[in-house]
């Protein structure tokens, strides 16, 4: 698996079978994920939320769909045409897709800044913030 590069470039890091099932495990647990739930897969699958939210889907029987490459336009519309419950993002592509609000009104149904969040529960789309911290670390 390879680490976000933020603070420097990525870098592989290995991973046991057994930490990403149990990882994959906890967020099943954590997470209101159901069998008729639909994930719309926004990550790349070299990263760690790519592959763990897939293992989430299949733990939970959920069906998942793949976007090859975001679009802010075109994720409105696969939102809407695959009746997306569920899917994972970053604070720049919930701005990005807030900047196209004509997609918005075909809707039917991580971590972000306060205020983006609550654009979106204003919109009746609500927004789980899931946060993870080196061991060791408090948060």
């Amino acid at each position: 698996m390879y680490s976000s590069g933020i603070t420097d470039t990525p870098k592989g890091v290995l991973l046991s079978h057994a930490n990403i099932i149990a990882n994959a495990m906890g967020l099943s647990a954590a997470l209101d994920w159901r069998e008729n739930d639909r994930y719309l897969a926004v990550t790349p699958l070299f990263h760690i939320t790519g592959i763990i939210l897939d293992l989430v889907s299949i733990l939970q029987r959920s069906s998942v769909i793949y976007m090859a490459d975001f679009h802010p336009q075109y994720i409105w519309h696969i939102i809407a045409q695959e009746q997306i419950t569920h899917f994972m993002s970053s604070p720049t592509i919930l701005r990005m897709m807030l900047d196209v609000p004509v997609w918005v009104q075909k809707i039917t149904a991580s971590l972000a800044p306060h205020k983006v969040i609550e654009q979106y529960r204003a919109m009746k789309l609500p927004i789980i913030q899931v946060y993870s911290c080196k061991r060791g670390r408090k948060t």
